[in-house]
């Protein structure tokens, strides 16, 4: 079982998204409103973050997704963010995580912002 990696464990609040579970089915009808059932009682929950981070924080990020996860398919243990519970094995990558160069600080280390989309299984 694989565990989140060295990288930051909190987004920037300004870009952290996240959705209920979608667990609706909508089916159209001839005539009338739209009829919606409740297709499951638990559903995927998709996230949507943003992390500062390093250089070395973003080599371990990528390694992470492509060897520890063998491209992203394997699941995960994360600590949600938000209620600061542990989900064991609950989590994997909806997408590759992307990165995009940020700024260099006055050390002359180089940060950026990695967007990362994740989703927790029931």
């Amino acid at each position: 079982m694989a565990s989140w990696p060295s990288f930051p464990t909190s987004p920037l609040l300004t870009s952290y998204d996240r959705r209920p579970a979608d667990i609706a089915i909508r089916s159209q009808m001839d005539v009338g409103p739209d009829k919606l059932r409740r297709r499951t009682t638990a559903g995927i929950v998709p996230y949507d973050f943003t992390f500062l981070a390093t250089s070395t924080e973003v080599g371990n990020m990528e390694t992470f997704y492509s060897s520890t996860l063998q491209g992203g398919s394997l699941t995960f243990d994360f600590t949600d963010p938000d209620t600061g519970t542990l989900y064991s094995n609950k989590w994997r990558f909806l997408a590759p995580p992307s990165s995009k160069h940020s700024f260099n600080s006055s050390a002359g280390v180089k940060y950026y912002l990695v967007n990362i989309q994740l989703e927790r299984l029931p």
